[in-house]
Formats: C-alpha cells, sequence, structure tokens
C-alpha cells in the first residue's frame, strides 16, 4: 500500500491534532485538580475581624463635618502597620451591612460566650467616648425620663456630685 504525500499529511494532521487536544486537556485535568487541592475555604463560623491578616501600611480616613453628620458617627481615624480589623472597625462602620444594631441584648448574649452579670460600663470601651448629649442623641427617649429612673445616670450625677442639686 502506497502512502501518497496527500494522506501523509491528512494522517500527521489529525494525529497531531489529536496529540495537542490530548495535552491541552490533561493540563486543564490536571491544573482543576491541583487547584482543589489547594484552594481554601474559608469556615465562616471562626471569621473574626482579628483572624484577617494584619494591615501592611498605615494610613487614616478623614471625612467632613457634613459627612459625618449624615452618618451619625465619626468614622474618622487612623491606623498603624500591623494592626488588626478588630482594632480599626467601629460599630457605626458594620451596622447598617451586617445589621449589629437590631441586636437585641439577649441575641448577642446567645452569640458570645460571656457571662453579662459580671460586666460593668467600664467594660465597654465606647463607654469612654459616651456623653450625656451624645446618649440622648443615640437613645431619644431617654429625654423623656426622669434621670432617677435610669440608673446609670443617676449613678454618674451622683458619684460625680454633678452640680450639688437633689435628683428629687
Amino acid at each position: 500500500m502506497k502512502l501518497s504525500y496527500k494522506k501523509i499529511g491528512i494522517l500527521l494532521y489529525f494525529f497531531m491534532t489529536g496529540w495537542g487536544i490530548f495535552w491541552v486537556l490533561s493540563f486543564f485535568l490536571l491544573a482543576t485538580k491541583t487547584h482543589a487541592q489547594t484552594s481554601f475555604v474559608p469556615n465562616i463560623n471562626e471569621m473574626t475581624f482579628s483572624t484577617f491578616p494584619p494591615i501592611e501600611s498605615e494610613g487614616s480616613v478623614v471625612l467632613s463635618n457634613e459627612v459625618i453628620e449624615q452618618l451619625g458617627f465619626n468614622p474618622n481615624r487612623s491606623w498603624q502597620k500591623g494592626q488588626t480589623l478588630d482594632t480599626i472597625i467601629q460599630l457605626g462602620d458594620i451596622s447598617k451591612g451586617f445589621g449589629v444594631d437590631t441586636f437585641t441584648l439577649n441575641e448577642i448574649k446567645s452569640l458570645v460566650n460571656i457571662d453579662f452579670n459580671q460586666l460593668s460600663l467600664n467594660d465597654f470601651g465606647i463607654i469612654q467616648f459616651q456623653t450625656i448629649g451624645s446618649l440622648f442623641s443615640a437613645i431619644p427617649n431617654l429625654k423623656n425620663k426622669k434621670i432617677k429612673t435610669i440608673p446609670p445616670l443617676r449613678d454618674l450625677i451622683k458619684d460625680t456630685q454633678c452640680g450639688g442639686q437633689s435628683l428629687g
């Protein structure tokens, strides 16, 4: 059987095409298998802001008073290289997106393993930035209550002898 150059060319073409397809498919199969073995799937249940890698460079956020007023909180802050997100993120940053401002105290208690009976207001870092004015802005209904019916405010005024006035 005599093969012509034309038939040899056709056989060579199909052989090379098949050989090429074999290697392309092998590459994709190997790449997919290797990628599947090395891909990282985070465990959402164990993810916290402190588990994210540290910030790689220092920075800051400074917004105008107009924007701060629209947001309802002051997001201005700065951070250093190496800080983690849990030391930078504020409650106002995530309240709208995650709905944390809608959690009840009992819901929070069920999510964390802390005995609330052992906590005082001093244990909450945010308290150091709280003023009576900002408290009334955050909880407008407090304006209609007598101070003696709000134990933390009553105790604060009593402890600081604010103006020497009676709480009557």
